[in-house]
């Protein structure tokens, strides 16, 4: 069984929320936490999440008094955390639950892989769909492992296309010695 904390942090973000939160109630993930931090949003986040926890238990909210910007608002989510796997979203985000299944279902059979991600679509606030973001060619086809030095050659001559959203094996994830990312 899965065992899923999503972390959302938003500023600002009240219009696209509800949407992102409702992917991943729709995912069939029951033992899963979705958490939304708030950075002081001035729009309607904070009613709309409030909101929001009132339809599904495992629906939680902070709310900063003060903003605390983007990195700190992400490690405190990743400190909130509580689940074997974690996947850090921002509020604009839409996953399908094809996705979520299959990429927790790679990572339970693989406990050496630390984080794992997929191709992403990106929508503009017209609608129209924009360009798929692919790993290299032979990912299209099939799990791919790279070692750490690998992943980091990789990274670094921008031939493995990395979408911003990797799903966290928390079993390996950050150690406290290791401290925030």
């Amino acid at each position: 069984m899965h065992s899923l904390s999503v972390c959302i942090p938003t500023y600002n973000y009240g219009c696209y929320l509800k949407t992102a939160v409702f992917s991943f109630l729709r995912s069939g993930i029951d033992d899963m936490e979705i958490l939304i931090l708030d950075d002081c949003s001035s729009d309607d986040t904070e009613q709309l999440a409030l909101e929001l926890t009132q339809l599904d238990r495992r629906i939680s909210y902070r709310r900063h008094k003060k903003n605390l910007g983007h990195i700190a608002t992400f490690n405190e989510g990743l400190n909130w955390a509580s689940k074997k796997y974690f996947l850090i979203i921002s509020a604009d985000d839409v996953f399908y639950s094809k996705f979520l299944r299959w990429r927790l279902s790679f990572l339970d059979k693989n406990p050496n892989v630390v984080f794992s991600y997929s191709p992403v679509r990106v929508f503009f606030q017209s609608g129209e769909k924009g360009h798929i973001s692919y790993p290299p060619i032979a990912d299209r086809l099939a799990d791919r492992v790279y070692s750490g030095e690998e992943f980091l050659r990789l990274s670094l001559t921008n031939r493995l296309c990395l979408p911003s959203r990797p799903l966290h094996n928390c079993a390996n994830k950050l150690s406290k010695e290791s401290g925030p990312i």
